[in-house]
C-alpha cells in the first residue's frame, strides 16, 4: 500500500519541523480513512519513507493585464489599470474603497495606500505571500485563477481559513496580475447547471440549492484530508437493488441499476 501527503510549500528552514509533523499526521489519517472505507488492511511494517524536495520559482504580481473577453463581459471583476507593480494593492483598495464612477482608474485609490497599510508592503506580491499579508491587513483574502486562454477554466489558487477579519476579498490572479472579484456568484454563475442554485463553494466550485446542503458540504470540503476521501462505486457487472423508492415517475420505475 502506498500513502503520500500533499505538496507543502516552505519558505524558511524553520518551517521544516512543522511541515514534517503535518505530513506524518496526514499520512496516518489517510491510512485510517483507507481502513474505514472497507479495506480491512492493517500496517504491519513500513518498508521505506521518502521525502522529495525541490526549488521552485514562485509567481509574482506585476503591471496591468487585460482580462480575457469571456471574463471581461461577465462584469463582476474590477481590473484597475495600474502602471507599476502594485496591482495587488490596487485590487485590495478597489474592494476596500469601492466606487461606481470609473472604478478601473488607478487615481481613485492611489491616496489610500497609506491608510490601508499597503504602502509598506514589498511589491510585486507573490500568491504565496497572501496568508501573511491577510493577517497583517486583518482581511480574509481568497485568490482564484484560470489555466486556459479564454478564462473559462477557473480554479481556486488559495482559499483562506481565517475566521476573524474585517472584510473578505476575492482576487483573480493571472499572468502575474491581480484584480478584484466584486461578485463571486457572478464570477462562477455560468458553472451552475440551474439558475436557481445560489450557494457556491469557493474551495471546489460546487453549487448548491439550499444553505443547509451548502453548510453540510463545507464540513467535508474543509477537512484537511478532503482530497483523500474516496467514493467507492460497485464493481463492474454488479446490480444494486433500491429498497426505498417513493412515488416514482414513469421514467423512474426501475428497481435496480446496472453498473458498466
Amino acid at each position: 500500500m502506498y500513502l503520500r501527503s500533499k505538496l507543502y510549500l516552505l519558505y524558511q528552514k524553520s518551517e521544516i519541523p512543522d511541515a514534517m509533523k503535518s505530513m506524518n499526521e496526514e499520512i496516518m489519517l489517510r491510512n485510517d480513512n483507507f481502513v474505514q472505507n472497507g479495506s480491512n488492511l492493517q500496517i504491519s511494517k513500513i518498508y521505506y519513507f521518502s521525502l522529495a524536495m525541490t526549488r521552485f520559482a514562485p509567481l509574482a504580481g506585476c503591471g496591468f493585464k487585460e482580462l480575457p473577453e469571456f471574463l471581461d463581459k461577465k462584469g463582476p471583476i474590477i481590473n484597475v489599470k495600474n502602471t507599476d507593480n502594485r496591482c495587488f494593492g490596487y485590487a485590495i483598495l478597489s474592494a476596500l474603497y469601492p466606487t461606481q464612477n470609473n472604478p478601473q482608474r488607478a487615481q481613485r485609490y492611489i491616496f489610500h495606500f497609506r491608510d490601508a497599510g499597503l504602502d509598506t508592503i514589498s511589491y510585486p506580491v507573490e500568491p504565496s505571500e497572501v496568508p501573511v499579508l491577510e493577517e497583517q491587513l486583518n482581511l480574509k483574502i481568497n485568490v482564484f485563477s484560470f489555466y486556459d486562454d479564454l478564462g473559462k477554466a477557473r480554479y481556486p489558487l488559495y482559499v483562506s481559513k481565517r475566521e476573524y477579519y474585517r472584510k473578505e476579498i476575492d482576487l483573480l490572479y493571472w499572468d502575474g496580475h491581480y484584480a478584484w472579484i466584486k461578485r463571486f456568484s457572478a464570477f462562477i454563475f455560468d458553472l451552475s447547471p440551474k439558475h436557481s442554485m445560489k450557494f457556491f463553494c469557493k474551495r471546489c466550485f460546487g453549487v448548491f440549492l439550499t444553505d443547509t446542503t451548502y453548510k453540510r458540504h463545507l464540513e467535508i470540503c474543509s477537512r484537511p484530508d478532503f482530497d483523500s476521501v474516496i467514493y467507492r462505486f460497485p464493481p463492474p457487472g454488479q446490480k444494486i437493488k433500491f429498497t426505498k423508492i417513493s412515488e416514482p415517475t414513469s421514467s423512474q420505475r426501475s428497481k435496480s441499476c446496472y453498473c458498466q
